[in-house]
C-alpha cells in the first residue's frame, strides 16, 4: 500500500509540474516560425513592388510610388526620366544626342529639375545595356534601403 501511495503522489508532483510547464508556455511570444514568415511576406512584397517597377520601365508605362517615378516621353527620340525618391536624383536616359547609334543614361542632383549637377553620364552601344544598367541602379536602391 505504501508503494501504491508513493506511486500516486509522485504522479500528482508530475501532474503540477506539466500544468506549471503549460501555464509558462501559454505566456511565450508567438512562435519565431511566424515571425519569420511575416518577415518574408515583406521581402515578398519588396520583390513585388521592383519587379512592377521594372516592368513598367521596359513597358514604358509612366508611374509614381514613394520610391521612385517614370516618365516616359511621348516620341522616341525624347529622353526617358526616371526619379529616384530613395538617393533624390534624376535618371534621364534614352539615345544619345550626339551619337544616334548609342543610348546613355545621365544622373542628376535632386529630384525637381535636370539642369541641376550632373553626377555620373554612361554610354551604351545597346539599348538593353542601358535598361540592365538602369534595374541595376533601382535594385541597388531597394538593396539600401532595406539595409536601414
Amino acid at each position: 500500500m505504501d508503494v501504491l501511495d508513493f506511486i500516486i503522489n509522485v504522479l500528482r508532483e508530475h501532474e503540477k509540474t506539466l500544468d506549471s510547464l503549460i501555464e509558462r508556455l501559454e505566456h511565450l511570444p508567438p512562435e519565431p516560425e511566424i515571425w519569420i514568415m511575416e518577415e518574408k511576406r515583406d521581402i515578398l512584397q519588396a520583390h513585388v513592388v521592383t519587379l512592377s517597377i521594372i516592368i513598367d520601365i521596359l513597358e514604358n508605362r509612366t508611374f509614381k510610388n514613394p520610391l521612385f517615378s517614370f516618365e516616359s516621353q511621348i516620341t522616341p527620340s525624347s529622353d526617358n526620366i526616371l526619379i529616384d525618391h530613395i538617393n533624390k536624383r534624376t535618371l534621364v536616359f534614352g539615345k544619345s544626342p550626339l551619337d544616334p547609334s548609342k543610348w546613355s543614361v545621365n544622373v542628376f542632383q535632386g529630384t525637381k529639375k535636370r539642369d541641376s549637377e550632373q553626377l555620373q553620364s554612361h554610354s551604351f552601344d545597346s539599348e538593353r545595356k542601358m535598361l540592365a544598367w538602369i534595374i541595376k541602379y533601382i535594385l541597388q536602391g531597394l538593396d539600401a534601403l532595406t539595409e536601414l
